[in-house]
């Protein structure tokens, strides 16, 4: 897909039709209006960013699937506005489909924010229900941005040895969820090939609460959590 002005990028799931919504709705909210706020730290605690993305609109699609529109605003360590993004969100047999650009970090995102932008490859599937020792699949993407047709920087994301840890009570200044673990190694390429291991843990009918990212010698680079609702 090509987009313009500003970032698009395609995320999270949705129901294959509003009968099947309740089985299918997951580690994510698709109710209109709910919203997620987002704050990423470096490994000392010192703020980075802030996200907050909102779903706006939920429908069924052509295929019978229902999708939403989430629109994503982010500011950094001042508060001053970063990144200004759009998520089309959709499920499918079960599973939620996240495009695989959605889940770097707000800081990589703004790099292709203004240019146009063509995304390719799989999704980063997550089952309606996950348990223990559960292997999930693999993902690729790979995102070409330019400008007047003009190719300025190409990105490819390869997600590998995806697993569910087991289940773990997390607390974060939005409140306290029981949650899935969930980790899995990244591998993002532009002019140099970088490596990470991120452990992320979901709420049932909240999504992603908090996120925490390695470097390949194991030591800890920086995380998320969820802080407001």
């Amino acid at each position: 897909m090509k987009l313009h002005t500003t970032f698009f990028l395609c995320s999270l799931g949705l129901l294959q039709s509003l009968s099947a919504q309740q089985t299918c709705e997951g580690y994510f909210s698709f109710t209109e209006g709910a919203k997620r706020q987002y704050t990423y730290y470096d490994q000392s605690g010192k703020l980075l960013n802030t996200s907050t993305v909102e779903v706006s609109v939920v429908e069924n699609a052509d295929d019978g699937s229902l999708e939403a529109q989430l629109e994503e605003s982010a500011t950094n360590d001042l508060g001053k506005p970063m990144l200004q993004a759009y998520y089309q969100v959709r499920c499918k047999d079960s599973l939620l489909l996240i495009d695989l650009p959605y889940k770097l970090p707000p800081r990589s995102r703004e790099s292709f924010s203004g240019m146009e932008v063509d995304i390719s490859g799989d999704p980063f599937a997550l089952p309606v229900v996950l348990k223990a020792g559960q292997t999930l699949p693999d993902a690729y993407a790979e995102i070409k941005a330019g400008n007047s047709g003009m190719l300025m920087l190409t990105m490819q994301i390869n997600v590998i040895n995806r697993k569910v840890l087991g289940a773990e009570k997390v607390k974060t200044p939005a409140g306290e969820f029981e949650c899935v673990k969930i980790s899995h190694t990244m591998e993002t390429k532009t002019m140099v090939k970088k490596t990470h291991t991120i452990v992320e843990w979901y709420a049932q009918g909240i999504g992603l609460v908090k996120q925490e990212t390695y470097d390949k010698k194991g030591v800890l680079e920086g995380y998320a959590l969820l802080t407001g609702m």
